[in-house]
């Protein structure tokens, strides 16, 4: 990767995925409980608090991918952009996922505005229902997509402790979202050390960093991972 980018980006860059990726977790959740607790009643149920919020976290994870990539290269006219990563195409489908949940979610806030103050009866008024339900089914669809993009993406990103202990630290929210357990992530990502290895980075960085309570959640959830490893079993007899 050529050297052009900004120190401030290669400082934060780790830290704006994690920021991302929970973003981006929280919203895929909290849609997924709004989708299964209303479908089937025509969607009229959600309310406008709820596409709210889920617009406002899509676009802080828009806003924070755009702190460290460029825009796309296909945009007419663009300013020139410094100090930023440009996206390869794993990196730029996530960023589009994110991009069009947004405005999806935007559109289908408007319109559920827009519901709850024409009247009943109108020609309008049928036609924003009909319009909101139509969102929200799309909104279902980009997420199942933004699953399949998210892997490969995350991928990129494997040997990057701060982004790893977010996912070790997050599994249960991780298997809820992105339909993996933390294993089958940790094996879908390759190590000659295999998944212990990824448990073992995370458990360094939180001793060097001072972070014991989350250190001994690491060796413990390394331990009952394989209670036969040899170095997770040294952990466990030094700091449990």
């Amino acid at each position: 990767m050529k050297k052009e980018t900004s120190p401030y980006v290669e400082r934060n860059r780790s830290w704006i995925i994690k920021n991302v990726l929970s973003a981006y977790l929280r919203a895929a959740n909290l849609f997924e409980e709004i989708y299964q607790s209303f479908e089937g009643s025509d969607y009229q149920n959600i309310t406008f608090d709820h596409l709210k919020q889920l617009s406002d976290i899509l676009f802080d994870a828009k806003e924070q991918l755009r702190l460290i990539y460029k825009r796309s290269s296909f945009m007419k006219g663009k300013p020139r952009q410094f100090g930023r990563y440009n996206p390869d195409s794993v990196e730029f489908k996530v960023i589009n996922n994110i991009g069009v949940l947004f405005h999806k979610a935007t559109i289908a806030r408007e319109l559920k505005y827009m519901v709850e103050f024409y009247q009943t009866d109108s020609e309008d008024y049928h036609q924003i229902k009909t319009s909101l339900a139509d969102y929200i089914e799309k909104i279902h669809f980009f997420f199942n997509a933004g699953k399949e993009a998210m892997l490969p993406f995350l991928k990129k990103f494997k040997d990057d402790v701060i982004v790893l202990s977010y996912l070790l630290e997050n599994e249960h929210y991780v298997k809820a979202t992105l339909e993996i357990d933390i294993e089958q992530l940790l094996k879908f990502f390759g190590s000659k050390q295999g998944v212990e290895n990824y448990y073992l980075k995370v458990i360094d960085f939180f001793l060097e960093s001072g972070w014991m309570p989350r250190a001994k959640k690491m060796i413990k959830a390394a331990y009952d991972l394989n209670p036969e490893s040899e170095k997770t079993g040294q952990l466990f007899n030094q700091y449990m």
